[in-house]
């Protein structure tokens, strides 16, 4: 398996389109063409990497970001996007494999499902 490895996209950051004379109009677009190329596929999953959350993507599936630290292990961006926080305090200072983050995920997932059936009654 191939591991592709790139940084400081400065999301948002509009005036590093001047600085280093990016080839963008605005800072949306500079966003959405950098999000649109680096989007990681593990097996069905579409998955955008960001430092922050902010920078999530709400048209993917799965985010995975840092920056939050200890505040949560996986929450709902919108209804059709999930963010998991990476951060080494979510995650007992350990690395983390896709298959314990996919567990956490299906956990959040059947708890929320439990909370909206709940809520029902």
């Amino acid at each position: 398996m191939n591991y592709w490895w790139t940084s400081d996209y400065h999301f948002s950051h509009f005036n590093i389109i001047r600085y280093c004379k990016r080839p963008f109009e605005t800072a949306e677009e500079m966003n959405e063409t950098i999000i649109s190329k680096m989007y990681i596929h593990y097996g069905s999953k579409d998955i955008c990497m960001t430092h922050r959350a902010e920078d999530a993507d709400p048209n993917v599936p799965w985010n995975f970001c840092g920056h939050v630290h200890e505040k949560y292990k996986v929450k709902r961006l919108n209804e059709n996007s999930l963010i998991v926080n990476l951060c080494v305090e979510a995650w007992n200072y350990y690395p983390v494999l896709f298959e314990e983050i996919n567990s956490s995920v299906a956990t959040f997932l059947k708890e929320e499902k439990q909370g909206k059936e709940k809520n029902k009654e």
